[in-house]
């Protein structure tokens, strides 16, 4: 009866395993895994915009003005930095791989598409983004790795610092407000 009951556990144990094992390979080859991390990517950028008066939404399941679902995350900058202008930027989350004109692409249409004036890629690994260092930004879009199982957020961080900045610019210039590209760009290098 012992054995009988050791092998029962066994086999227990190992349809468990089977399973997790099935999910994971599920997981990987269906858009599961994309939604999980747009969650993730979105409880980080709610804490940050906690610190700077920002508001976060998560709208990758709403048609946005161009009748597309591109963008999964929109910031509103506090209207306070913007001299009461609404500005905004866009946040895609990736968790699968990507080519460097695919995710400008992708970019481009989240701009159009939720009428805003940065846009930001968040890759969940360095592999499966299109660039070879974790962060990476041209104009008004930006390339970021952000493995949260890493603990590390600093890229993401500065993304968000970045796309801030990038809000702010634009909005000054067609305000007239004064702004100080060259050290605001020479903060961003160092």
């Amino acid at each position: 009866d012992g054995l009988r009951d050791v092998r029962l556990e066994v086999q227990g144990l190992s349809e468990k395993v089977a399973v997790k094992a099935a999910e994971e390979a599920v997981m990987e080859i269906t858009t599961a895994k994309g939604f999980e991390y747009e969650d993730v990517v979105h409880d980080w950028v709610a804490r940050a915009t906690a610190g700077h008066g920002d508001l976060a939404e998560m709208v990758g399941t709403s048609a946005g003005s161009a009748g597309t679902k591109k963008g999964d995350e929109v910031v509103t900058v506090n209207q306070e930095d913007t001299h009461g202008l609404a500005g905004r930027f866009v946040i895609e989350a990736k968790a699968r791989h990507l080519g460097m004109r695919k995710t400008l692409e992708e970019l481009e249409g989240s701009l159009v598409n939720r009428d805003a004036l940065a846009a930001i890629a968040v890759f969940s690994s360095q592999d499966q983004a299109p660039t070879p260092v974790p962060f990476h930004y041209s104009d008004n879009k930006a390339i970021v790795v952000f493995d949260s199982a890493s603990g590390d957020d600093g890229a993401i961080q500065l993304a968000y610092m970045w796309a801030r900045w990038v809000v702010r610019r634009q909005l000054a210039t067609t305000s007239n407000d004064e702004v100080d590209v060259a050290r605001i760009t020479t903060l961003i290098d160092d």
